[in-house]
């Protein structure tokens, strides 16, 4: 079970993730969530990603975000 249905995942994997990146989004942070079905969904989401990440998009998981925000200003620079 995942905190997003199915339908959503697809649609983040096959329509947002390739507009965003056809927009020039190269570098996505995610917070691990808390609660076991949000992880769930957050996994789902990073092997829908891997197509995208061979082209370059960099998908990233930390705990906190400031380590979030840090490895994305370092990414930008």
């Amino acid at each position: 079970m995942s905190a997003l249905f199915d339908e959503d995942i697809t649609w983040i994997a096959e329509d947002w993730n390739v507009r965003m990146f056809q927009a020039g989004i190269m570098h996505i942070a995610l917070i691990v969530p808390e609660d076991a079905f949000g992880g769930v969904s957050q996994e789902i989401y990073m092997e829908g990603s891997q197509e995208l990440n061979q082209q370059g998009l960099q998908v990233r998981q930390f705990t906190d975000m400031e380590s979030a925000k840090a490895w994305l200003r370092e990414a930008l620079q």
